[in-house]
């Protein structure tokens, strides 16, 4: 942990020297006993989550904290996946249509955590998503403390070459035709997690745990910001077994746990059966994520912090599970099942609207924090404060939303419809894994068929050309901001 002093940076008239040109100076008044804490859980599929009233696997915490929330069942990123959705968050900008997965910008300032830092906030990051620590990406940015929990997906962690040559691959996975390298993903996170023995030894427990050691660590309960990067549900879909046991009580019948299969189209790969023992394992591990996530939500509050934070609880995509012919994000196609997120925002203050169903984007979080800490939102940012929606004064504030893979393929939702279109010679429509062809612009009526699987493009003509001169409205907005 840190020992910075916030107050050996101070200038006469000025309360901190960070404070960005054209922004405006800190308001201590605003903000003061206030805490914010962020919650990302990644890859967290919405129809996995009790509260839209699903009953894959039983989320009895996240759907309790959903019920003491406002909660947006229509939020989705702009840009995707990982990298993009947190760039978007940290800048409170949309990251299309300007870049594809990238580092953060010099120019990318403020952050969030930078403003908050500037305001005398004591910031935290704790996480296991390993792409937020990589070299030069600049995600530590405005935090005084950084916790990485190591080891996670591909993290080149453990490399004692005893460890990693004495791994056995097989009976965690499954390969797809004879590619040599396939198995290196599972092999890499099996020699990162060889030393476990607990349920506790597991990545989520450690980030929850480090995550209240730092609140408990800190002298005063109040102007603290922490963001939790929590890298699960992500692959690889490794729960513990007493929580598979949960799911599927004859799981040690399987001939194997395909904790990470090659992604890439399901046919020729895996069969019905390997795919429900796919969705049982990913099933596992929400249920793990949603346990430690309660226990951390019990934590905040026996320390007393619950009611003078604002917490928000989101998850930045979903994963696809042959829902479109294909198992991971082997293809930038933003149907519902990888587009369409949860959103969570507890206003201490109690006086939540219950649920919002209009579309938001994950990005509004950003200018969400700052209104409801009485902080000026930069001019520079593109997010949008739900704070209206929150409290209830408006029912919307965005008439659609949006969700691109950089120069592959953008899609938008506005009232029931979404629309899909795909960049020709992008990775939509071919790659080494996968032979679906994408042919067209796709149109679906999102009430009438919420899975997304009847297009509908070549009979609403009239309708896709009023979805595409949205989208290029949308663009041209964002554009038109970005030159000023």
């Amino acid at each position: 942990m840190s020992d910075f002093d916030h107050a050996a940076y101070t200038l006469p008239g000025r309360e901190r020297v960070f404070v960005p040109p054209g922004w405006g100076s800190p308001s201590r008044k605003r903000w003061d006993g206030k805490n914010v804490i962020v919650l990302m859980l990644d890859s967290f599929r919405w129809d996995h989550l009790g509260a839209f009233g699903n009953s894959k696997v039983p989320t009895p915490n996240l759907d309790r904290f959903a019920s003491e929330s406002t909660f947006f069942t229509h939020s989705y990123p702009e840009g995707l996946p990982t990298v993009p959705v947190r760039t978007s968050l940290l800048t409170g900008r949309f990251t299309y249509p300007f870049r594809r997965w990238q580092v953060l910008y010099p120019d990318d300032h403020p952050l969030l955590p930078e403003i908050l830092w500037s305001e005398g906030f004591r910031t935290s990051l704790v996480s296991d998503t390993y792409h937020l620590h990589k070299p030069s990406y600049g995600f530590s940015r405005g935090f005084d403390d950084v916790k990485w929990i190591r080891g996670q997906e591909q993290d080149p962690y453990v490399r004692d070459p005893a460890i990693v040559n004495a791994v056995n691959v097989a009976p965690r996975f499954k390969p797809r035709g004879t590619r040599p390298n396939e198995p290196r993903e599972t092999r890499t996170y099996l020699a990162n997690r060889h030393s476990w023995k607990t349920d506790e030894d597991h990545f989520t427990p450690r980030v929850m745990q480090s995550a209240v050691d730092w609140l408990a660590a800190q002298p005063r309960k109040e102007n603290l910001f922490l963001w939790i990067d929590n890298f699960c549900p992500h692959e690889p879909w490794d729960p513990p077994e007493s929580y598979l046991k949960l799911v599927d009580p004859n799981y040690e019948q399987w001939p194997i746990r395909n904790i990470c299969p090659v992604p890439g189209d399901v046919a020729g790969y895996l069969d019905a059966e390997e795919m429900r023992q796919v969705l049982a394992l990913y099933g596992a591990v929400v249920r793990f994520v949603d346990a430690w996530v309660g226990h951390f939500l019990d934590e905040v509050k026996r320390m007393g912090m619950y009611d003078n934070t604002l917490i928000v609880l989101m998850t930045d995509h979903g994963e696809p599970f042959g829902d479109h012919g294909i198992v991971r994000k082997v293809r930038p196609w933003g149907y519902e099942e990888l587009a369409r997120t949860f959103l969570m925002i507890r206003d201490p203050a109690g006086a939540n609207a219950d649920r919002v169903d209009s579309y938001t984007q994950q990005t509004d979080v950003t200018a969400t924090i700052l209104e409801w800490l009485g902080i000026e939102k930069p001019a520079h940012m593109t997010s949008e404060s739900l704070m209206p929606l929150i409290r209830g004064e408006r029912d919307r504030i965005r008439d659609e939303a949006v969700c691109c893979h950089y120069n592959e393929s953008v899609s938008i939702r506005h009232d029931e419809w979404s629309y899909h279109w795909f960049v020709e010679n992008s990775r939509a429509r071919v790659s080494e894994r996968s032979v679906i062809a994408k042919e067209g612009p796709e149109l679906y009526n999102l009430r009438e068929d919420p899975l997304e699987q009847r297009n509908l493009a070549s009979a609403e003509p009239d309708r896709v050309e009023d979805m595409d001169r949205r989208m290029l409205a949308f663009t041209q907005r964002l554009v038109a901001r970005e030159r000023v």
